[in-house]
């Protein structure tokens, strides 16, 4: 049994408690209502669409028949995490988003992301013991970060025998899936209450242990007959331009964390400017207006149409308030006595396609312009592990942002050594982080067991 209640850590008066769901947990009533609209769909696109392969027909069924633990076992067997995707995988454009219902009759896409939080909430909240632990093998694996990726990854190697050990450097495990959700989506004490019910499996989680400052890589190797890296990725990147260094500018991980897991007092912004389109920034910009932020601003590069953030969740956004600025880039902080008053910007006109293949934005001559605030946040991506993991085996290879690993297996071609998550995907969703993390532990049973690489 895991002695801690890493849940029961968590304030009670952290801002993001002030933020509803969207979405509440459904009662078993309505639960075994929507499993009696699906069709059963002998192809299933809905499951072709899932990164973890779910077979989403089945696991409808069992729940319509009331087998519930049948339901949870065919979730978790292919995603440990599956109670927390339920809530912020985005369904629209995954396997809820092919299911045929509206194109037979008109009807409501099945709502498959909230059976899913159901049956498997319904396992962790009666602690049902999912899977059987085999028999100790004697071996040990290290993970280094306790997100998603090894949460699922040292669950699995623990149920198959070996004593698994996380290393993690904040003082919570979870990673980003506890600490940069926004509110909305999920509270920061579902994800924190899963992975207790998963590390009960007798996973050891050592946490405010920073690998590459507090232990490196070859103790590690020393000690651990394996070892996988699920550290996401590093923080926020910055602007570098004027007046960014040494004020008080926050990037959007940064900010969500706090929001989430600190007892931070009442914001005193009157005007935020969130810098980037992606999901991040979607997140952040929703989230300020949700803690009551008069007027909040995102200001991107590109055109609206060319922000990489859900166009369904920036939709929401925008009709929750949140002020727009496209074809602007940040040139430079504006202070006043040592404090955040606004954005230089210049107009960006589209250019020649780039590596992405979207018109790369040039500056226009002469459009330089500026937008009040008195609050800036970065929302600009994340740095690579290369750029923040101190001592990685010579071995292990990079490809740009990430850590290149073999995608059936994780192996880095470092021996023994193995990755998943956003620190091999280059930043993707929960669920393909669990699913890599999974993978992953398949793969280190076999090379302990000598017939793996």
């Amino acid at each position: 049994m895991q002695p801690i209640s890493y849940a029961n850590r968590l304030g009670a008066s952290r801002p993001e408690l002030s933020i509803p769901e969207d979405k509440r947990p459904w009662t078993e009533v309505e639960a075994l209502f929507e499993a009696g609209r699906c069709l059963y769909c002998h192809d299933a696109p809905c499951s072709q669409r899932c990164p973890a392969g779910v077979d989403v027909p089945e696991f409808i069924r069992s729940i319509r028949t009331g087998s519930y633990k049948a339901a949870a076992r065919l979730l978790l067997t292919v995603n440990r995490l599956a109670e927390t995707c339920g809530c912020v995988c985005p369904t629209e454009v995954l396997c809820r988003g092919e299911c045929v219902l509206p194109h037979i009759d008109g009807q409501q896409p099945i709502a498959i992301n909230r059976l899913q939080r159901f049956v498997v909430q319904w396992a962790r909240e009666q602690q049902i013991d999912v899977f059987e632990r085999r028999e100790p093998t004697g071996k040990r694996v290290a993970l280094v970060g306790a997100g998603p990726a090894s949460i699922a990854c040292a669950h699995e190697l623990a149920r198959l025998g070996h004593r698994a050990v996380i290393h993690e450097a904040h003082e919570l495990p979870g990673g980003l899936n506890a600490a940069a959700i926004a509110p909305h989506k999920m509270h920061a004490d579902l994800p924190l209450a899963e992975a207790d019910w998963l590390l009960r499996m007798g996973v050891e989680v050592q946490t405010g242990t920073a690998v590459g400052r507090d232990i490196g890589f070859d103790e590690l190797e020393r000690g651990h007959d394996a070892v996988f890296i699920g550290t996401g990725l590093g923080p926020d990147r910055r602007l570098s331009v004027p007046g960014e260094k040494g004020t008080p500018i926050l990037g959007a991980i940064e900010l969500l964390r706090q929001l989430k897991t600190s007892e931070v007092r009442e914001l005193p912004y009157k005007r935020v400017l969130c810098v980037g389109g992606g999901n991040s920034a979607i997140d952040v910009v929703r989230t300020l207006v949700d803690l009551g932020v008069p007027e909040v601003a995102l200001v991107y590069r590109r055109t609206e149409d060319q922000m990489k953030g859900y166009a369904h969740e920036w939709m929401a956004a925008r009709f929750a308030g949140v002020e727009a600025h496209f074809l602007t880039q940040p040139v430079e902080v504006l202070l006043d006595g040592g404090q955040v008053r606004g954005l230089r910007c210049v107009r960006m006109s589209p250019g020649e396609l780039d590596e992405s293949g979207r018109p790369r934005p040039v500056p226009v001559e002469g459009s330089e312009h500026d937008f009040p605030g008195d609050a800036v946040i970065l929302a600009l991506g994340q740095a690579g592990p290369g750029e923040v993991l101190e001592g990685i085996p010579a071995g292990v290879r990079f490809d740009g942002n990430r850590i290149a690993v073999a995608p059936e297996t994780g192996a880095t071609g470092h021996p023994g050594l193995y990755a998943g998550g956003d620190c091999a995907n280059g930043g993707k969703e929960v669920v393909n982080a669990a699913t890599e993390g999974l993978r992953a532990a398949r793969a280190i049973d076999m090379y302990l067991s000598g017939k793996g690489e």
